[in-house]
């Protein structure tokens, strides 16, 4: 997959002329998911621009045409190994 360089106002996306020839109607019909990860609560109050980026995934997948997209995000500020601590 290719990605177009992102500038400051708009993040990182997959090139829509790649991805035009790659994802059928059936495709399309599926639901799409976008997993939102940021392992700690350091992560989540000093990474907001990748946290943008990731939650900008599903807008992307929206103007690609999935129409049932969801994002996962419950686990946000939690160690893989289960030892982080959550922000509610």
């Amino acid at each position: 997959m290719l990605w177009k360089s992102a500038s400051e106002e708009s993040p990182a996306v997959l090139s829509d002329v790649t991805m035009e020839n790659k994802i059928m109607p059936d495709h399309l019909r599926r639901m799409a998911v976008v997993y939102i990860r940021q392992s700690s609560a350091i992560q989540l109050t000093h990474n907001l621009e990748s946290q943008r980026r990731q939650y900008g995934l599903a807008d992307h997948a929206k103007a690609l045409g999935f129409i049932n997209v969801e994002v996962v995000d419950e686990d946000l500020g939690r160690s893989g190994s289960g030892f982080g601590i959550a922000l509610e």
